[in-house]
């Protein structure tokens, strides 16, 4: 089952490219990883399981697991179904890629607010002036804020878009703001 992952066929890949045998590199860590986010799965006995669509793998896994150990040992674990919803099948990043640790381009949502701003402040945008018509469709910022924002704030923010008159500072700011009142909390908080 996990010679099916995907981070192990990458890697697979990736080596034969290179000329080297096929599991060079491969590591415990590359199966132990799905195994551990199917173990985060079970462990709360989830039955949906909300995923951006490269996450389906792992509950995947986690299904099969559960079938498995169903199976020898009556039902003592809920077989999660996948909930993808298309229109946050992968959430962007600060840099535009696929949000990830791996990419080290990920929001803190937990972070303190200062930390959190800073994170939000950093999103790569353009050089396009505030006044300049922009694409929000290829901007970071809004791709993060539809996510976020109630449907008529993102409707005027995409007209803002289009019809220019929008600095990115200020979509940043407000983007920040929806994220620490969503978020606000649960953040961390330093003991001083």
């Amino acid at each position: 089952m996990l010679n099916r992952a995907h981070a192990y066929k990458a890697v697979v890949g990736d080596n034969l490219k290179a000329g080297k045998q096929p599991d060079a590199d491969v590591n415990a860590g590359l199966y132990n990883y799905p195994v551990l986010m199917a173990v985060d799965i079970l462990l709360y006995g989830s039955h949906v399981v909300p995923v951006g669509q490269d996450q389906r793998q792992h509950v995947e896994i986690a299904r099969d697991l559960a079938v498995a150990v169903n199976r020898t040992c009556g039902e003592v674990l809920a077989v999660p179904e996948a909930l993808i919803q298309e229109i946050v099948m992968t959430i962007p990043g600060v840099d535009g890629r696929k949000m990830s640790k791996n990419y080290n381009n990920t929001i803190p949502i937990f972070a303190d607010a200062k930390a959190l701003h800073q994170e939000v402040m950093r999103i790569v945008t353009d050089s396009k002036r505030p006044e300049d018509p922009k694409d929000p469709d290829a901007c970071n910022v809004f791709n993060i804020f539809k996510y976020f924002a109630l449907p008529e704030a993102v409707e005027s923010r995409r007209n803002a878009y289009l019809n220019g008159g929008l600095a990115y500072r200020e979509i940043k700011q407000e983007l920040y703001e929806l994220l620490n009142d969503f978020f606000g909390g649960f953040q961390l908080t330093t003991i001083n």
